[in-house]
């Protein structure tokens, strides 16, 4: 995914709620 590039992740959960937080690799978490 390009957003990993990004210096900051957004990652948004299922019951809706955004996490602010560093792309290091909690994409698979």
């Amino acid at each position: 995914m390009k957003y990993k590039q990004k210096k900051k992740a957004l990652v948004l959960l299922s019951d809706g709620t955004i996490f602010y937080g560093k792309s290091v690799g909690r994409e698979g978490t």
